[in-house]
């Protein structure tokens, strides 16, 4: 199991998202949101919240399926 490199307060888990091919992977205690294919450590990955605004669409959780823990 892989620990958040960003608050090391809980796992990172495997998500679905609507919008994209590929599983991405996401720590649901800080939202720190890993696209498919990027690597997860410190200096990757992108606040969930912020992924959504620099898309320019409005924060929808549902596009979202909590799989399972990396």
């Amino acid at each position: 199991m892989i620990v958040c490199p960003y608050c090391e307060q809980d796992y990172i888990y495997k998500v679905e998202h609507k919008d994209l091919d590929g599983e991405c992977s996401m720590c649901y205690e800080c939202y720190t949101f890993w696209k498919p294919g990027e690597v997860i450590k410190d200096g990757t990955g992108l606040g969930y919240e912020v992924y959504v605004k620099r898309k320019g669409e409005l924060l929808d959780w549902s596009k979202l399926k909590k799989k399972n823990k990396l």
